[in-house]
C-alpha cells in the first residue's frame, strides 16, 4: 500500500509539472504540519460496540506541496493512542459475533484498540478576502488504515475460571476521506489549522489474524469516522 501512495504521488507530480509549469514557478510552496485530533468511530452492535471506546485522541503529521495558488498535494500519517477498556458480559450478550452461553457467563475481558496509517489528499484553498491571511480549505483523499484490536479473557463462568485466550484482530483497508476547515498564517510563516474529516471506515472488517481456531472467527465492524483536529503548520 505504501508503494501505491508513492506511485500516485510520482504520477501527479509529473502531470502537474507538465500541465502547470508556470504555476509551479510562481506558486510552489512546501509546508509541514502536525495536528492533535479526536477520532470518533462507532461500531456495529455485537461487533465492537460493547467492548471498545468510541472516541480516541490521535496525532497526525503531514507534508504538503502547494502546486498552484489554490491547490496542494499532502501526504501524512495518523495514529491513535492505544485505548484500553475492561468490561463484563453476561449470557446472551454478543462479543465479536459470538453469543455468550450460560455456561461461560459472566465473562470479564480487557481490550485494547488502535488505528493508524498513511493518507494522501488533494487539497483546495480559498481566500474569503483577497488580502487576508485566513484561508478556507477542503480536500478529498484516501487513507490506508490499519485497525488492531486485542482482547484478553480475564475471567469466565461461575465459579470463576481465571485466564483464557488472548485474541488479536487486525486489518489494513483503504478508506475515502473528505475534509473541510480553515487555516491562518502569521508573518513568520507559522500557521494554525482546524479541520473536520469524514472517513469511510465503515468498509473496514477487522478480523482475527492470530491463527487460533475457534467456533466463530472474531471480528470488529466499525462505522464511519469523524475526525476533528487542531494543529500548527510551517511554510518554507
Amino acid at each position: 500500500m505504501k508503494g501505491f501512495f508513492i506511485t500516485i504521488f510520482s504520477v501527479l507530480m509529473l502531470v502537474c509539472g507538465s500541465t502547470y509549469s508556470k504555476c509551479l514557478t510562481d506558486y510552489i510552496d512546501l509546508y509541514v504540519g502536525a495536528d492533535g485530533q479526536i477520532r470518533h468511530m462507532k461500531f456495529n452492535s455485537g461487533f465492537g460496540d460493547n467492548i471498545l471506546r468510541k472516541s480516541s485522541p490521535q496525532a497526525n503529521i503531514y507534508v504538503g506541496i502547494k502546486i498552484t495558488e489554490n491547490t496542494a498535494i499532502e501526504i501524512g500519517h495518523e495514529t491513535t493512542i492505544t485505548k484500553g477498556k475492561k468490561i463484563t458480559l453476561k449470557e446472551g450478550d454478543v462479543i465479536n459475533g459470538f453469543i455468550i452461553p450460560r455456561v461461560l457467563s459472566p465473562i470479564i475481558f480487557e481490550t485494547k484498540s488502535k488505528v493508524k496509517g498513511l493518507h494522501f489528499d488533494w487539497v483546495f484553498f480559498n481566500k474569503p478576502f483577497e488580502c487576508s491571511k485566513f484561508q478556507l480549505l477542503g480536500s478529498i483523499g484516501i487513507s490506508s488504515l490499519k485497525g488492531t484490536v486485542e482482547r484478553k479473557t480475564i475471567q469466565m463462568s461461575y465459579p470463576p475460571i481465571y485466564g483464557g485466550r488472548n485474541r488479536t484482530m487486525s486489518k489494513r483497508s483503504a478508506a475515502l476521506r473528505f475534509t473541510g476547515g480553515w487555516q491562518y498564517y502569521f508573518n513568520n510563516n507559522f500557521g494554525i489549522r482546524n479541520t473536520f474529516s469524514f472517513v469511510r471506515t465503515g468498509k473496514m472488517v477487522i478480523k482475527a489474524d492470530d491463527g487460533i481456531p475457534g467456533i466463530v472467527i472474531p471480528k470488529v465492524l466499525p462505522k464511519d469516522s469523524l475526525v476533528v483536529g487542531l494543529g500548527v503548520l510551517y511554510r518554507f
